[in-house]
């Protein structure tokens, strides 16, 4: 199944809420909070082409998917579960 990568940064509400979902589903996941380095964020920006964050990444096998924020999280959970 792998495990998701999810990119915070403090005071996000919507990376509380990702983090709370895969938590409550029993999901494995890391956190990387770029709260405190700007070129973090750049970097994730531009490699993953995602403004905003949560920027949700899975990880399967060699693969990296980007899911995208909270409400494509939760669609792809619940799509997951279907």
């Amino acid at each position: 199944m792998g495990y998701y990568n999810v990119i915070v940064r403090g005071g996000c509400d919507y990376c509380d809420m990702a983090t709370s979902l895969l938590k409550e589903k029993c999901i494995d996941y890391v956190v990387t909070d770029i709260s405190n380095c700007a070129e973090a964020h750049q970097a994730y920006k531009e490699e993953y082409t995602w403004e905003t964050v949560p920027i949700v990444i899975k990880h399967n096998d060699d693969k990296e998917i980007l899911i995208g924020g909270f409400d494509d999280l939760e669609k792809h959970i619940h799509a997951v579960e279907a």
